[in-house]
């Protein structure tokens, strides 16, 4: 059985949880948000998103309005352009 640590009461609805392996499942389940990052394909087929090439930044296609991951980065290119 897996404890999440917290600073305070949280919620895990407003968790995102990343995992690759099978071991991720529960801690995925829990999670407001799941994201599968090049991972086996029971993972992805359960996970909310699933990311399967490039870095975690393209999390960021989701999770931000359109051109937003700019706005953490000015200096980096388009993730459009990837």
């Amino acid at each position: 059985r897996h404890s999440f640590p917290t600073r305070r009461s949280s919620d895990l609805s407003q968790c995102i949880a990343v995992g690759d392996g099978a071991n991720d499942l529960p801690m995925m389940a829990a999670a407001g948000l799941s994201i599968a990052y090049h991972a086996k394909p029971a993972v992805r087929e359960k996970a909310m998103i699933a990311i399967t090439s490039g870095g975690l930044d393209r999390a960021l296609e989701v999770l931000l309005p359109r051109g937003g991951a700019n706005l953490l980065r000015p200096h980096a290119p388009s993730l459009q352009n990837r």
